[in-house]
């Protein structure tokens, strides 16, 4: 009896069937080769790009620390919320961009 793939519902044979997702500790999907190879594909080149961002984090933070820029706003309960964390993050970003592009144009 073959299988149905989840995703681009073509059958697969039971020989066939791969599974997606099993080293999370998460609840795996089967799915048929291709849809498995797009998958992963997909998982790591995410996994590369969140690598990238979280050294770009660690930059912020770093040059934000030297230069006395490193701070949140004032919370009620002390503790920041998420979403002034990521804005944090985010004007880290866009001050880095903006001092990258300043340095590019006084190189020439």
């Amino acid at each position: 009896m073959n299988l149905t793939c989840p995703n681009c519902k073509k059958e697969v044979k039971p020989d066939d069937v791969k599974w997606f997702g099993q080293e999370a500790r998460e609840a795996a999907v089967f799915c048929c080769p291709a849809c498995h190879a797009l998958a992963e594909l997909i998982y790591q080149r995410g996994k590369v790009e969140l690598s990238r961002l979280l050294m770009m984090l660690m930059e912020g933070v770093r040059v934000s620390l030297a230069e006395g820029r490193l701070q949140l706003p004032e919370s009620p309960n002390g503790e920041p919320s998420k979403k002034q964390v990521l804005e944090a993050i985010l004007n880290m970003k866009d001050w880095i961009d903006a001092r990258k592009a300043l340095n590019k144009t006084t190189e020439k």
